[in-house]
């Protein structure tokens, strides 16, 4: 798409096309409630959540300047102040990937040795020797 000048942004603006995206960005907030509410419902999955990273994820959340947690926290519906309720999760191979690739990902890195708890491999392993035999 071709970039817009200053005096095209405010016509769009004016014309009301950013209510558009205002109810696409409602639309989608709506999903995602509708899709907590179908796993609480169906699975009893309910806070305290623990949620499980992948080292492009945090590299791209980094990337962006996203504060992970709190991100999670609000999309998960956890009430503000309590994103305690949220513990973020990261495989012990996902930190040795982080590490092998250098200083590309030295931000992504950081935040996971962090704020993250390390799941040891054996953890891992458990979870998924559970759903196996599940």
């Amino acid at each position: 798409t071709a970039r817009r000048s200053a005096a095209d942004r405010d016509v769009v603006a004016e014309s009301g096309a950013g209510c558009a995206q205002a109810t696409m960005r409602l639309k989608r907030g709506k999903e995602g409630r509708k899709t907590l509410q179908f796993y609480r419902i169906n699975f009893g999955i309910t806070a305290p959540y623990a949620v499980l990273l992948d080292g492009n994820f945090i590299h791209a959340a980094t990337s962006q300047k996203i504060d992970l947690k709190a991100r999670l926290a609000k999309q998960l519906g956890v009430p503000e102040g309590k994103s305690g309720q949220v513990t973020l999760l990261v495989p012990q191979i996902v930190l040795s990937e982080l590490e092998a690739l250098g200083e590309v990902v030295e931000d992504a890195l950081d935040f996971a040795r962090s704020h993250c708890e390390a799941l040891a491999p054996e953890a891992a392993a458990e979870g998924a020797a559970d759903e196996a035999a599940a």
